[in-house]
């Protein structure tokens, strides 16, 4: 098999490296402090043709509702309650803080390209985060362009 292009992507559910071929696709990665994962596809099997997504994840909407449960009971206690202490409320509310800034940091949406089988169910797909995406218009069309080469030899 000849080697045609690697792809490295890192994403906040982990890490992953793509390793096009010819006639097939390696993906390899890894969840973090839980699983790594390895799988190839068969070119030929694929539909050239990809889906764009622009994708938020998933923790910007946890820590945006954490962001505001926390800081409403901290301001419930501190105002309907009249809680003595400023301890709780306290923790609370820099609790709160911490989640804002994590969905500040986390609300940029990120761009996905989606490849399906021939019958159009989704298989895998390659984000533009990470070491390489500035690559990845560049290794998306490599993909495409692959496929097609190996449907017609098929």
């Amino acid at each position: 098999m000849t080697h045609v292009q690697t792809y490295r992507q890192a994403t906040l559910t982990g890490k992953t490296v793509f390793e096009l071929y010819e006639r097939r696709l390696v993906v390899k990665g890894s969840f973090p402090l839980s699983a790594n994962f390895e799988r190839s596809f068969e070119l030929g099997k694929l539909n050239p043709d990809q889906i764009k997504l622009k994708i938020r994840p998933t923790v910007t909407w946890i820590a945006m509702i954490t962001c505001f449960l926390t800081g409403f009971v901290a301001v419930e206690l501190v105002f309907a309650f009249d809680i003595a202490s400023t301890i709780v409320p306290g923790v609370l509310a820099i609790y709160s803080f911490l989640a804002l800034i994590v969905t500040i940091f986390t609300w940029k949406k990120v761009e996905y390209a989606q490849f399906c089988s021939v019958d159009y169910t989704p298989l895998f797909s390659v984000a533009r985060s990470g070491p390489d995406a500035a690559r990845f218009d560049e290794f998306v069309g490599a993909i495409s362009e692959q496929i097609r080469a190996a449907t017609n030899k098929s």
